[in-house]
């Protein structure tokens, strides 16, 4: 059977817009993964070189604690008299010195910890989302029928009914949408009403 050149150039058409949002949502689906992937592996390295950081200012504060000291003539047993006025000074300091040197205090580690958590919730509230469109999507009508031609699947209607037609209909409206398989179906609609 030779099919006329529009319905051919129509049914192209089709197929190939069908072919391009398939492989749209495949894409999208992979790039919304490595972005989830990447964001982890960005999280992991700024907590590693967080740590490094308060690790080396640690070190460089007590240094510049025990200069003070020196510096002041303050003597340990003076310290230790008066622990919240050191405790101060060194929280003031430590705060001082992570400000200068461009380090996130846990203030902010704290909200990009909360921003994070919101975006983990949102990603996964989309893919709830996804899965649900996906249950909701009608189930074939015939084992098999996505794989189906549209000569087996015209034959194959005359053994359905009215409700059976539309759930034939609604199936390849929401996926392959050929036209030939579709005014079949409403050809054979409006016989069963009739």
């Amino acid at each position: 059977m030779k099919l006329d050149p529009a319905i051919n150039v129509v049914r192209k058409g089709t197929l190939a817009y069908v072919g391009a949002f398939a492989l749209a949502s495949d894409l999208a689906g992979e790039a919304f993964h490595k972005f989830a992937e990447r964001g982890a592996a960005l999280e992991r390295v700024a907590r590693e070189q967080f740590d490094d950081a308060t690790s080396g200012v640690r070190k460089r504060f007590g240094q510049v604690a025990h200069d003070l000291r020196k510096n002041l003539g303050l003597s340990i047993a003076t310290e230790q008299k008066r622990p919240a006025i050191s405790a101060n000074l060194l929280v003031q300091g430590r705060e001082r010195v992570l400000d200068v040197l461009n380090i996130p205090t846990q203030d902010t580690l704290h909200e990009l910890n909360t921003q994070v958590d919101h975006l983990s919730a949102a990603i996964d509230e989309l893919r709830t989302k996804m899965r649900r469109a996906k249950a909701e999507e009608p189930a074939e009508p015939l084992p098999g029928y996505h794989k189906m031609n549209v000569e087996t699947v015209v034959s194959q209607l005359a053994q359905f009914d009215a409700a059976g037609l539309r759930a034939v209909r609604a199936y390849e409206q929401a996926h392959a949408k050929r036209v030939t398989v579709l005014r079949a179906i409403e050809e054979r609609l409006v016989l069963k009403e009739n």
